[in-house]
């Protein structure tokens, strides 16, 4: 008659019962314990990549499509990745990500932003948070790339900066209008009753959908470009950020003729 072997249990002290033949439960033999920097190394390589079997499983193939984290698990990943891939330590530093991952990445925050909203909009950092900030930001020899730079030390020739003045200046500069900044605004636009009028029409917000919430400070946007044209039609209430993006022209992004046009279907809606 064979002898049966007894069941233990698990040396870990968990309660559990072990497999038979096993003394721990699985996984329960480094419990309280903590691996050598060489073996996590080791073990980091082993399953990374397309050795993991996480790898490549998207959507609804992953086991975690439609499930969310737990705050608990949210506040350990938060604490984890504290301090860490921070500046130069970042894998991405310094890395100039492709065109399209740009604008795919600018779109997402954008469809982001317009259902959730910014998430810093109508909200102001504390004291605390301030004095982090000024205390994070390295200068002087302190800062990564103090030294580093080629011109380090060094001094334009006046030849060499006239140079650099001519090549960005007039229509050589990303920004060039056709010279309109020299034109006057009409004379209505300094009237005081009027800017009233125009903000008070817009509810002194920003009437862009997609704005990003970043700027506090509305200003008057003239819709078609042309200071002249003061009429309320051509005039739209929007902050100074949105102004800069509608002003400025971006590679591979949105134009002014697309902004120009998405402003006048939002004032189009618009009545006195």
């Amino acid at each position: 008659m064979k002898r049966l072997k007894r069941v233990k249990q698990c040396k870990c002290g968990c309660g559990l019962y072990a497999r038979l033949g096993n003394s721990y439960v699985n996984g329960h033999n480094w419990t309280g314990k903590k691996r050598s920097e060489e073996n996590r190394l080791k073990l980091s390589i082993a399953n990374s990549g397309k050795n993991n079997s996480m790898y490549g499983l998207k959507g609804k193939d992953s086991p975690r499509y439609g499930k969310k984290h737990t705050e608990e698990s949210i506040g350990k990943m938060k604490e984890y990745w504290k301090g860490k891939n921070a500046g130069c330590d970042n894998p991405m530093w310094g890395v100039e990500r492709p065109d399209g991952t740009r604008r795919k990445i600018s779109e997402s925050l954008k469809q982001t932003y317009a259902k959730s909203g910014h998430p810093l909009k109508g909200r102001k950092h504390t004291e605390e948070a301030k004095a982090k900030k000024r205390d994070s930001v390295k200068s002087g020899i302190d800062h990564p790339l103090y030294g580093i730079g080629p011109m380090y030390g060094k001094k334009h020739k006046p030849e060499s900066r006239q140079a650099m003045s001519i090549s960005t200046s007039g229509e050589n500069h990303p920004n060039w209008k056709g010279g309109i900044s020299k034109v006057p605004y009409c004379a209505i636009w300094h009237d005081p009753e009027f800017k009233e009028m125009i903000l008070e029409r817009d509810n002194f917000e920003c009437k862009n959908p997609f704005c990003w919430g970043t700027s506090s400070r509305i200003v008057r946007h003239h819709i078609d470009g042309d200071k002249e044209n003061c009429h309320p039609s051509n005039i739209i209430t929007i902050c100074n950020s949105c102004n800069v993006r509608a002003e400025g022209r971006r590679k591979n992004g949105i134009t002014r003729k697309r902004w120009r046009r998405h402003y006048r279907d939002i004032a189009s809606s618009i009545t006195l």
